[in-house]
């Protein structure tokens, strides 16, 4: 069976470039003695493409972070499953996610991906739709898909949102809460924050040498609430505190002199009040 070369969709955006850095950080992980994730669909993904990947082998920092961010992800997303009736999960900025093939439940009502349609393009070559599982191809900023959404309030809907809230500008992040609150009262999200010390750091793009740079992020979690009104803040789960034997020494005496690189980065669980008003 030949391979599929990513080149093409590359060449539509530099950014989409960096799909792959998680696919591939999954997979290597997968293959380590005590891998911090399991990920056998992105090892069987990540053989499939004619690409090289040799620019991703030494980030070790970039797999430890992603492979802590899947296995805080993962475990959340299965309490949400186990613990809910009909749920109804909503990936935004999918990418080449791999979740459902690991987290797959009779008890999911439906799960989508939403990403850009070019995106989904490929994505399907490796996640064909299936009953309930779909794919949107439009952006996140185009609420257009809340239309493709099966909406009943019997279902439970739980938004899971990584490696994608530090692209946006402040008030993109305050209309698609805004979005989210008016559709979908009483929903919860689980995302990915950054710290505002990472505003315009640039993420090198291999192909094209080009940078692209992060444009939001908070000091504290509580500035959460400053997006939207109508939430309450759950839970939050700091990358650094875990698996510290597999960061950098440098990197754990950071941690340990200064609190403000502990929260670099975090996932944050909060949910949207029922009783809000609408906008």
């Amino acid at each position: 069976m030949s391979k599929i070369d990513p080149k093409n969709l590359i060449d539509k955006n530099p950014i989409f470039e960096s799909l792959f850095a998680p696919l591939y950080f999954k997979a290597s992980e997968t293959k380590r003695l005590n891998p911090i994730v399991k990920d056998p669909k992105a090892v069987e993904t990540i053989d499939s493409l004619d690409y090289d990947f040799s620019y991703f082998e030494k980030n070790t920092s970039g797999q430890f972070l992603i492979s802590v961010r899947t296995k805080i992800l993962d475990d959340q997303v299965s309490e949400f499953i186990n613990g809910s009736e009909n749920p109804v999960i909503i990936n935004l900025g999918s990418g080449l996610d791999t979740r459902y093939s690991r987290l797959h439940s009779q008890k999911i009502k439906y799960w989508y991906d939403i990403d850009l349609w070019e995106v989904i393009e490929f994505r399907n070559f490796f996640f064909p739709d299936t009953e309930n599982h779909k794919s949107i191809g439009k952006s996140v900023l185009d609420y257009s898909w809340i239309e493709d959404i099966y909406i009943d309030p019997s279902c439970t809907y739980l938004f899971v949102v990584e490696g994608l809230l530090m692209y946006f500008g402040e008030n993109e992040i305050k209309d698609l809460f805004n979005q989210i609150s008016n559709n979908f009262p009483s929903s919860v999200m689980l995302c990915e924050v950054f710290h505002t010390k990472l505003v315009n750091y640039n993420v090198k793009n291999k192909e094209n040498n080009k940078d692209i740079s992060f444009k939001w992020g908070i000091s504290d979690t509580k500035d959460m609430n400053s997006l939207h009104s109508g939430i309450t803040i759950e839970n939050e789960w700091a990358m650094f505190d875990y698996h510290k034997k597999r960061q950098k020494i440098f990197v754990r005496l950071l941690v340990k002199i200064s609190p403000k690189f502990r929260n670099m980065v975090k996932i944050i669980k909060l949910k949207f009040n029922k009783s809000h008003t609408k906008n």
